[in-house]
């Protein structure tokens, strides 16, 4: 039997039938992305309980506490929390579980001299690929040095400059009140963060490699002489002539526990730290509230 051509009516009825399986589709798969759940950015802050400041037969008067790693670090767990879709995780030295370490956005080091907390005979290798897969990393106040001795000096500072961009004050030490100001104020980390006095302890004249950008710079006066030094710098790594995709942060600040109660140093640390995890900064800031239980320490000098 011959078959009697689609007439008019017969072909608006497929394109009828097509347009309504392609809405179908487009709305139901609109409203599946949007019932699965963001994929969240693990960051990874890595500390020490107590270092040897802590002297439990003397207690530093209040409020002059140094070095309190842990208890800072905690207080940036909770600021990283308040952006949408960050975990974090703390953890006291470099973790051995793999399932912390599966999927980490960035690591933070807030310890002694950075370099040999991270990059031990038993961790460089898996920090390493870390790195070169665009992992971020972050280095807080001692956490940006390396141990400073002649044989430690000569192996590890060339690594350690690759990884972080730069390292510690080489021109020593100054306990001083400054003004934290920006060197790029259209970065995306200087966003929400006022100039601001700061007392501190200033590592003089940190090392940074020339693709190493200074990001915040603190106005000391030494001997009469108005000096810039660098407190802060961003760093694209750079190995074997290419960039690796990923970001370093250093911050040489946060050496006493009572800095952290101002908004503009905690907004400082923590818009460095999602930047290094490729994750966008709000116009005026990360989010990075706490209250007065949270600044406050456990008495370890019982």
């Amino acid at each position: 039997m011959r078959r009697k051509p689609f007439g008019k009516r017969g072909v608006g009825a497929m394109v009828t039938v097509f347009i309504f399986a392609v809405v179908f589709f487009l709305s139901y798969s609109t409203i599946a992305h949007a019932q699965t759940p963001p994929k969240k950015t693990k960051i990874l802050l890595i500390t020490q309980r107590l270092d040897h400041f802590i002297n439990p037969e003397k207690r530093p008067e209040p409020g002059r506490e140094v070095h309190m790693y842990e208890d800072g670090c905690k207080i940036l767990a909770k600021c990283l929390e308040q952006t949408p879709n960050v975990e974090t995780v703390i953890c006291d030295k470099w973790p051995k579980d793999p399932a912390i370490k599966k999927d980490i956005g960035a690591i933070v080091l807030f310890t002694d001299p950075g370099y040999m907390v991270l990059f031990t005979e038993e961790n460089e290798k898996e920090v390493a690929d870390l790195l070169k897969k665009g992992v971020g990393l972050t280095a807080i106040h001692w956490a940006t040095g390396q141990k400073a001795t002649d044989e430690a000096w000569r192996r590890n500072t060339i690594p350690w400059l690759k990884a972080l961009g730069g390292m510690d004050g080489i021109a020593g030490n100054n306990m001083s009140t400054a003004k934290v100001e920006k060197v790029i104020p259209d970065h995306p980390i200087s966003r929400g963060v006022p100039e601001f006095d700061l007392e501190e302890e200033y590592y003089m004249n940190p090392a940074l490699l020339a693709w190493a950008k200074p990001l915040f710079k603190a106005r000391l006066t030494i001997d009469g002489r108005a000096l810039d030094n660098p407190v802060a710098w961003v760093y694209d790594r750079y190995s074997d002539e290419r960039f690796l995709g990923g970001r370093s942060y250093g911050v040489t600040l946060g050496h006493y526990h009572m800095n952290w109660r101002l908004e503009a140093l905690r907004r400082l640390v923590v818009n460095g730290i999602l930047w290094t995890a490729h994750l966008e900064i709000p116009k005026n800031g990360a989010p990075c509230a706490v209250s007065e239980q949270d600044l406050k320490l456990p008495n370890y000098w019982k």
